[in-house]
């Protein structure tokens, strides 16, 4: 049993990997409900952070995960981090893992939700996760640079495609590159 994970920071580009994914015929399984619900939460206007979706399950479907893992056999799944700290032994994991820089996604999250956390604080998140996942067994581990979907997302999809289902010429559909919008300095 296989199953397809997307992860990574909140604001690291996951939803558009999920997008992407999902276009190129991958079975995403998300709560549709609650997507609906996130895009209507108060927001800065001149700043939507995710207009097409944020592809999650829902704290109820990660609580109830360790026990119905079986569920998502085969499926595409969103786990940011610090879920995939929950995955259950039994299943094998693909996991794409997105990385960006630290201090876009600090960025991204005040203008977003006004949350201040620091580009150092969060760079040690993202490597203790990767370290934690890059030594277990079952998971297949593939980093997937935030840049590098933007600027070559064919080259980067048709990398991912050498392992997982999916189709990148139509995935490729998923990339909008004019949402994004908060960059490094000097990008």
């Amino acid at each position: 049993m296989t199953v397809y994970i997307v992860t990574g920071h909140a604001r690291c580009g996951s939803s558009m990997v999920m997008r992407c994914l999902e276009m190129g015929g991958m079975k995403a399984t998300y709560n549709r409900a609650l997507d609906e619900m996130l895009r209507e939460q108060p927001v800065p206007r001149e700043y939507d952070p995710n207009p097409y979706g944020y592809f999650e399950l829902g704290e109820d479907a990660y609580e109830r995960m360790p026990d119905e893992m079986d569920l998502y056999e085969g499926l595409l799944i969103k786990m940011l981090i610090p879920k995939p700290l929950w995955l259950t032994a039994g299943p094998e994991y693909e996991v794409a893992f997105i990385q960006r820089d630290p201090a876009e996604i600090a960025a991204s999250q005040n203008l977003a939700y006004k949350k201040s956390m620091t580009a150092e604080s969060i760079g040690r998140v993202v490597d203790h996760m990767h370290g934690i996942l890059s030594m277990r067994r079952d998971v297949k581990l593939h980093r997937i640079n935030h840049r590098d979907m933007i600027e070559r997302p064919g080259e980067t999809l048709s990398r991912l495609a050498q392992d997982w289902p999916f189709d990148p010429a139509k995935a490729i559909e998923g990339v909008d590159k004019d949402l994004y919008r908060v960059r490094a300095k000097g990008q």
